[in-house]
C-alpha cells in the first residue's frame, strides 16, 4: 500500500538513510547536484529507482515530491557510493559520463583519467527520443555589450558550424599581358615568314595543285618545276646579300687572296727587322725540366723565351655580323686607321649564318679608337634593312696566363733535331714561294748563326707568326686566331731523358710534313668568265660534257656534285638534254675554270647546300 500525500511530505523533510558513516537527506543530494549543473535544462526523462529506497520515494505521485528529474543517483552500496557521482544525461538525449575533476569537487584517487573514454567510466551513447527538441535561434548580439563567448557554448553537434578547410594557398600564376592588336599582327606576320621559308612539302604540293585526274609522273614532274622556281626566287633574294657576295663573287674571292698575301708579306718583313735587332736572341722552345702534363706556363705575350704569341692583344672583334652586311665594307672602314695590322673573320655557323669578324691593331688604344667609329655607324654599317639582328663590336681582353703545348720527349732527340731542321727548310721555302715573300727574307731565316736547336726554334717561329703554320701539327691556318685556337699559342719540346728513344709520334709527324709539302698549293682565283665570248661559252660546254657519267639509259650522275640524276622520260625533259640543265645551273660560276674538282664545286657551293636542299 502506497503512502499518503501526507506521509510523502513528511517523508521527504525528515527521512534520512545514513550511508558510509555519513547522513544525507535526499533533499541535500539533490540541490548538490543541482547546483553543479546549472548551466544544463533539465528535461521529463525516466526517473531511475533506487533499489533500496521505498517506492514512493522512486516513482511516488505524492504532491510534495518534485518530479523533475535533474539527475538519476545510482546506489552502488555503503562502500562504493562516492559524493556527487553518477551519470548525467545530455540535453539532446545522449547520456555522457561526469568527469570527476569537474565542477568544485576535486580529483580523488584515480578518477583524473576518467570522463569520455575513461576507464573508471565509459562513455555509453543511447538513442535520441523521437520527439524533435525545441532549439531556440540564437539572438544577435547587442553591440554595446560584449558577445558571449562560444567557447562556453552548449552546441550539438548538428549546429556547430564545420571547420574551415584549409588548402594550399594556389600558385601565383603571371598574368599573360594583354594582346595588342600590334602585336597579333605581328606575331601573324612571324608565322607567315617561317611558313614561307620552310621547305616545301610534296604532300601540301599534292593537296594544293593535284586533282584525282593526274597521273603519278605528271605530279612529280610540276613539283620539280615549283621547287625550281622557289629556288630561283630564293637565290635572287640571298644574292643581294653579304654573306653571299663574300663567298661566291669572284672579286670577294680575288681580294680576300690580296690580303693574305699583302699580311704575309708585311709579317715576314716585320720579322726580319725583329731577328735583325737581335730580338730573337733568347729564344728557346725547350722546356727547363721533364713534364708529365700536355701544358705548360710561358711566360707571356711576345716575352722571352718562348715569345708566344696572343692575337687578342689590341684587338677588337664584332659579333654575330649579320649575313647582309659584307666583311669588305667593315673593312674599309678600319684598314686606314692608325695601327691597323690585319683582319680574319670565321665561317658562317648556325641557322641565323651569323659570322665574327677581328681586327689586330698595334695597340689596344688604337683598337678602342676603331671600335667607337664601328659603333657610331651601327645601324648602316653593321646591319642592312631586313637582317636579323646588329653587330656588337668591342675590345678584346687578353687572357692572363697563357699555357703553350708541350711534345713528347722524343722531338728532342739529337737526330730528331736535325731532321726537323731540313724540313723546317723544305716549308719555309714552298710557303715563301706561294705568298711571294722576298727571297732576302727567306735567306736571313735560314741562314740565321746559331745552333742546331735555336735555328729549329727561329724557323718554328718564323712558320707561325708569319705563315699562322704549325709545324709539329703540320695545319696551315688562314688567319692567327685559328691557329691559337687549333694548336695553342706555342708548341715546347721536353728534354729528352737518357733511356728515351724515337716512337711512333715522332713517325706521324714526319709523314704529316710530308704529305702537306705534297699536296699545298695557294693559287690566284681566276676572274669571272665572259659570258659574251663564243670561246668561253664553248669551253664551258666541254666542261659540262666531262662532268657527264652515264650509268643506265635512266640514270646519270654528276662529277662535280656527285648527284645521281634520274631522268624522266616524258615532254619535258629526256635524256642527256636534262643532264645538262642541271650543269648550267650548278656549274655556272665554276666552269670556266681549267682544272674543275669536285672538292672545289662542293666548296664553291656549300653555302647553298647548307641553306636550300640542291634539287634538280
Amino acid at each position: 500500500m502506497s503512502p499518503s500525500p501526507s506521509g510523502h511530505s513528511a517523508m521527504d523533510e525528515h527521512q534520512t538513510k545514513e550511508v558510509g558513516g555519513s547522513t544525507y537527506t535526499l533533499h541535500q543530494n539533490i540541490l548538490l547536484l543541482m547546483s553543479q549543473r546549472a548551466p544544463l535544462k533539465p528535461r521529463a526523462l525516466p526517473f531511475a529507482a533506487l533499489p533500496d529506497l521505498p517506492a514512493a520515494w522512486a516513482g511516488g505521485q505524492g504532491p510534495g515530491v518534485s518530479m523533475r528529474p535533474v539527475a538519476s543517483i545510482i546506489y552502488r552500496g555503503p562502500d562504493k557510493l562516492r559524493p556527487n557521482e553518477g551519470q548525467f544525461k545530455h540535453p539532446d538525449g545522449r547520456e555522457i559520463d561526469e568527469k570527476p575533476g569537474s565542477g568544485g569537487i576535486g580529483k580523488t584517487g584515480k578518477s583524473g583519467k576518467s570522463g569520455r573514454g575513461g576507464k573508471s567510466f565509459p562513455c555509453t551513447f543511447r538513442r535520441r527520443s523521437k520527439t524533435p527538441c525545441r532549439r531556440r535561434s540564437p539572438s544577435p548580439p547587442c553591440r554595446r555589450s560584449p558577445s558571449h563567448n562560444p567557447r562556453f557554448a552548449s552546441r550539438s553537434p548538428s549546429q556547430k558550424k564545420p571547420a574551415p578547410r584549409r588548402l594550399a594557398p594556389t600558385p601565383s600564376v603571371p598574368e599573360a599581358p594583354a594582346k595588342t592588336e600590334a602585336g597579333v599582327h605581328a606575331k601573324d606576320a612571324e608565322l607567315k615568314a617561317k611558313a614561307s621559308t620552310a621547305e616545301p612539302s610534296f604532300r601540301d604540293f599534292v593537296l594544293k595543285h593535284a586533282s584525282n585526274e593526274d597521273s603519278p609522273d605528271f605530279v612529280m614532274n610540276r613539283f620539280q618545276q615549283y621547287i625550281h622556281e622557289r629556288q630561283k626566287e630564293e637565290l635572287q633574294a640571298i644574292k643581294e646579300t653579304g654573306l653571299f657576295f663574300d663567298l661566291y663573287h669572284h672579286l670577294s674571292r680575288l681580294r680576300r687572296y690580296e690580303l693574305r698575301l699583302g699580311t704575309t708579306q708585311l709579317n715576314a718583313a716585320a720579322f726580319a727587322q725583329d731577328l735583325r735587332d737581335g730580338r730573337y736572341r733568347e729564344l728557346s722552345l725547350r722546356t727547363s725540366k721533364a713534364r708529365h702534363g700536355a701544358t705548360c706556363p710561358v711566360a707571356g705575350h711576345l716575352q722571352a723565351p718562348e715569345f708566344a704569341f696572343d692575337p687578342d692583344v689590341g684587338s677588337l672583334v664584332i659579333r654575330s655580323l649579320p649575313p647582309a652586311v659584307s666583311v669588305w665594307d667593315v673593312l674599309d672602314v678600319i684598314q686606314d686607321r692608325p695601327g691597323f695590322c690585319t683582319a680574319a673573320w670565321t665561317s658562317f655557323e648556325g641557322k641565323d649564318l651569323a659570322r665574327d669578324f677581328f681586327a689586330r691593331f698595334t695597340s689596344a688604344a688604337d683598337a678602342t679608337a676603331a671600335a667607337v667609329v664601328l659603333m657610331r655607324s651601327a645601324e648602316t654599317l653593321l646591319s642592312r634593312p631586313g637582317s636579323e639582328g646588329t653587330g656588337r663590336a668591342s675590345v678584346l681582353s687578353p687572357k692572363p696566363g697563357l699555357a703553350a703545348l708541350v711534345l713528347p720527349q722524343e722531338m728532342s732527340l739529337p737526330e730528331r733535331l736535325l731532321k726537323d731542321l731540313a724540313l723546317s727548310e723544305q716549308v719555309i721555302q714552298r710557303l715563301d714561294g706561294l705568298t711571294e715573300v722576298p727571297k732576302d727574307i727567306t735567306a736571313l731565316v735560314l741562314n740565321a748563326y746559331g745552333t742546331t736547336e735555336f735555328k729549329l726554334d727561329l724557323r718554328v717561329t718564323y712558320l707561325r707568326r708569319v705563315h699562322h703554320f704549325c709545324f709539329y701539327a703540320a695545319r696551315w691556318c688562314d688567319d692567327e686566331w685559328s691557329l691559337r685556337d687549333a694548336c695553342g699559342v706555342a708548341t715546347l719540346r721536353a728534354p729528352a731523358q737518357p733511356e728515351c728513344t724515337a716512337g711512333e709520334w715522332s713517325a706521324a709527324h714526319e709523314q704529316r710534313l710530308e704529305s702537306f709539302l705534297g699536296s699545298v698549293s695557294f693559287d690566284k682565283p681566276a676572274a669571272a668568265p665572259d659570258y659574251s665570248n663564243e670561246q668561253v661559252v664553248q669551253r664551258l660546254a666541254e666542261e659540262r660534257e666531262k662532268a657527264i657519267l652515264k650509268v643506265t639509259n635512266e640514270k646519270f650522275k654528276c662529277k662535280l656534285c656527285g648527284k645521281l640524276l634520274v631522268v624522266s622520260q616524258n615532254q619535258h625533259f629526256r635524256g642527256v638534254v636534262f643532264v645538262r640543265k642541271h650543269l648550267e645551273r650548278a656549274t655556272a660560276a665554276v666552269g670556266a675554270r681549267p682544272n674543275v674538282s669536285p672538292e672545289s664545286c662542293r666548296n664553291d657551293f656549300k653555302i647553298l647546300q647548307a641553306r636550300y636542299e640542291h634539287m634538280s
